[in-house]
């Protein structure tokens, strides 16, 4: 503050002399610059100077002895509260200089350390199909000898891999984000709303048969499709190099062997799905039952029961019944035949009902057939 202090002189006799002193005591000025910054990037930087500026005046500039990265500006260096522009990456001290322009001025240094971070960026597809999983992959840039980790969320769930395996299993649209963070703390993110549709996927799917043609050697194979409704687009390979592009098909292989069949479909969105079959073709394999037989001695057409060169003994079941439904014959023997008697004694003339269930060598699978048998004596 301001003091003043007057001295008088008298002596009783002539006039009194006065004369005053004053005296002005300023405060000792203090200079604030803030707490220390930590940040991760940033261009421009909220300064918060302070200190006793009372009379005093205060004023922002850069240290002389250090060595700046990019050379920061005060948008306004009288400004306590001012903004500093122009910072890259580094380390910057700033000082804060409060002075009265009596006392020694007092000066206080902020360090605004300035972290690089990564910048976010991908790559993943637009459209997918409910049935195939798809990749995201992270195209971010990294700051020199930093790593990086990441935090994917698509449909609720989360993935951690720079190149992660996407599956979902329902058409829609989908939001994705990612989150890169840099070992130094600093991160960026990116986030897009509804950006990825699902599409349905088709459903492949086909029966084989193969057909006898007495005219053949070779099997005949038919494909019939029970793919979804859906399918736009067929295609068969059928195991030999061949293709063919319709949605059932009659195909005759020229050569033996095992082949796979497979079908692949595709609907309007572009999505594929497919399914395969194996199947052994084989020469031609026939079985005849005749349709009558005469028991009566003379050493020609006495027995009656299947004829094939091809009979697997591991499964087999012939029956014969009369009209009645009475069963006559029965056997699990590939070469026994019916003589046409039961209990020892020839039946009457008639006409009897057979079934037979029976395999093929190599073969797995059961086939069946029935018919009638006329006896005549």
């Amino acid at each position: 503050g301001t003091y003043q202090f007057v001295w008088t002189v008298e002596n009783g006799v002539c006039n009194v002399d006065r004369d005053t002193l004053v005296i002005t005591n300023s405060n000792q000025p203090v200079a604030y610059a803030g707490e220390d910054q930590v940040l991760c990037e940033v261009d421009t930087i909220q300064l918060n100077g302070g200190g006793n500026l009372g009379t005093a005046i205060g004023r922002w500039e850069l240290d002389s002895n250090h060595s700046y990265s990019s050379i920061p500006t005060f948008r306004d260096s009288s400004d306590s509260n001012t903004i500093g522009d122009n910072f890259t990456g580094g380390e910057y001290p700033l000082v804060f200089v409060v002075e009265n322009g009596i006392c020694n001025a007092s000066y206080d240094t902020v360090i605004i350390i300035n972290k690089l971070k990564p910048i976010a960026d991908w790559e993943f597809p637009s459209k997918a199909c409910d049935n195939r999983c798809f990749n995201i992959a992270s195209l971010s840039d990294h700051p020199e000898n930093l790593l990086l980790s990441y935090e994917w969320f698509v449909k609720d769930e989360e993935y951690t891999d720079s190149l992660s395996i996407v599956c979902i299993d329902e058409a829609g649209l989908y939001d994705i984000k990612l989150i890169v963070t840099a070992s130094n703390g600093c991160q960026d993110s990116l986030q897009e709303f509804d950006t990825i549709v699902v599409h349905p996927a088709p459903f492949a799917g086909f029966e084989m048969e193969f057909q006898d043609d007495s005219l053949l050697e070779l099997q005949r194979l038919d494909v019939i499709s029970s793919a979804s409704e859906d399918v736009i687009d067929f295609q068969y390979s059928l195991g030999n190099g061949d293709t063919l592009n319709e949605e059932n098909l009659i195909y005759i292989y020229r050569e033996y062997g095992d082949y796979e069949i497979t079908q692949w479909v595709e609907n309007q969105f572009g999505c594929r799905d497919s399914i395969w079959k194996g199947r052994r073709v084989g020469k031609r394999r026939a079985i005849y039952v005749p349709n009558s037989f005469t028991p009566n001695g003379d050493g020609i057409n006495d027995t009656f029961g299947p004829v094939s060169r091809d009979l697997s003994e591991d499964f087999y079941e012939f029956t014969i019944s009369n009209r009645l439904g009475k069963k006559v014959f029965e056997s699990n023997n590939v070469y026994e035949k019916w003589d046409g008697r039961v209990d020892g004694k020839l039946v009457q003339d008639g006409t009897f009902i057979w079934s037979l269930r029976y395999l093929f060598k190599g073969e797995i699978e059961v086939r069946s057939k029935e018919g009638f048998v006329i006896i005549s004596k």
